[in-house]
Formats: C-alpha cells, sequence, structure tokens
C-alpha cells in the first residue's frame, strides 16, 4: 500500500465557499477508481505547525498509483488547489511486502 499524507493551509483571504470547492475537487480526485481509500478534512495535530487541513490518500500498487497521477481529474485539481495554498507538507508511507515491490522489497527508481 502507497499512502501520501498532506497537511495544508489556505492563504489568508480564502473564503470558506473557496475552501469548500477546493476541498470538493479533491474529494472527487480521491474518488478514483485507483484509489483505496482516503479522508480529508480539519488537521488536529499541533497547532503551531500551522496546517489547518489534511489529506490522506492510499493505493494499493504502483499500476495504481500511476493511475491516480495520469487521472484528469488530479492534473486538473492540482492547478486550482496548489496556488490557494501558503502552507504544504507531504509525506509518503509505503507498505512492505512482495505484493507491491518484488522480492527485493526496495523501492522502485520512479518514486524515489
Amino acid at each position: 500500500m502507497i499512502t501520501s499524507i498532506l497537511r495544508f493551509r489556505f492563504k489568508d483571504g480564502v473564503n470558506e465557499a473557496e475552501i469548500q470547492r477546493v476541498l470538493s475537487i479533491i474529494e472527487r480526485t480521491a474518488k478514483a477508481e485507483s484509489v483505496a481509500f482516503y479522508s480529508l478534512g480539519r488537521y488536529f495535530g499541533d497547532p503551531q505547525e500551522g496546517f489547518t487541513h489534511a489529506y490522506c490518500v492510499s493505493i494499493p500498487d504502483l499500476a495504481s498509483l500511476d493511475r491516480y497521477f495520469r487521472d484528469p481529474a488530479h492534473r486538473e485539481g492540482d492547478f486550482q488547489f496548489i496556488p490557494l495554498l501558503s502552507k504544504l507538507s507531504q509525506m509518503t508511507v509505503l507498505g512492505s511486502g512482495p505484493t507491491y515491490f518484488g522480492k527485493n522489497r526496495r523501492l522502485p527508481e520512479r518514486c524515489g
């Protein structure tokens, strides 16, 4: 399983209607057939970090990850989402096991 976690904060001045519009774009992307599960909403971590929202998406394998990134909803959504952010942090968690990365369990070059 490949899990991506985004933490983000919208720029000052982005109104609630615009935030909801962008969150619905992210949710549309998260409903792609390549996604195993997702969670999207308010960030409840340390307020000192400055994030207000988070998105976690899990994708079962590399072929699905490739489809996810090529999905038109994902590509179009980035152009509407990213310009409205003042802060963004991304991390990826990789599940281990031969099902995803072969017997040597090494991360393929294109993901490193």
